[in-house]
């Protein structure tokens, strides 16, 4: 599980994956921020029923910021994986955390997918 005001940092070696799980209502909007720390990784957000929703995959370097936004419109679990974009890349880290979660905007339901 993610936590508003918890940050994890992890380790990540090529192949691998890290699966975080949020619990979400219609209401409301999320943003969570991973910071690439020497590796290029990507962040898949997966519905409650199994579905991908989206990928997030701004930032193409070994350092910066990938920004995953959601506003959902169905209750429930959602997950957030993170794994590297190279099947060949070097093992790095990253810092996982929510920035936001409050009450979702019509704004916010417009930009979301």
């Amino acid at each position: 599980m993610l936590e508003l005001g918890q940050s994890v940092k992890r380790g990540l070696a090529v192949r691998q994956e890290h699966t975080y799980q949020i619990k979400l209502s219609v209401d409301q909007f999320l943003k969570v921020a991973v910071e690439q720390q020497g590796i290029d990784v990507m962040v898949q957000a997966v519905a409650p029923d199994g579905k991908r929703i989206t990928e997030f995959d701004a930032e193409s370097s070994l350092w910066g910021k990938e920004l995953v936004t959601l506003a959902p419109n169905a209750p429930g679990d959602y997950r957030l994986i993170v794994k590297p974009t190279q099947k060949r890349a070097s093992a790095g880290g990253y810092q996982i955390r929510i920035e936001e979660l409050r009450a979702a905007t019509e704004n916010d339901r417009a930009l979301s997918v």
